[in-house]
């Protein structure tokens, strides 16, 4: 059996890669250009991110990659922790 903080490692080295890769095609995720967003206190800004990661070609590695994170939008999903609500 695979443990979570393994998972979490190779679900990171995947989302490397795949990040590696659209460098090198001179390519960035959205991301990138305004990278506060997705981790923002602001509920609001971490809605409206979400609809942006449906068009990138990394969301399944990133949301993979976010699957233990209690923090920010990953791959679509916001992860941010709300007292008595699990994260989505």
């Amino acid at each position: 059996m695979t443990s979570r903080a393994t998972a979490g490692a190779e679900a990171r080295a995947t989302l490397a890669r795949a990040l590696l890769t659209m460098a090198t095609y001179g390519e960035r995720p959205v991301c990138s250009d305004a990278p506060q967003l997705w981790i923002s206190d602001d509920a609001e800004d971490r809605e409206g991110v979400k609809v942006w990661c449906q068009s990138c070609p990394l969301i399944e590695p990133c949301a993979a990659a976010g699957q233990f994170e209690k923090h920010g939008v990953w791959g679509g999903l916001d992860r941010t922790m709300r007292p008595g609500k699990e994260a989505a």
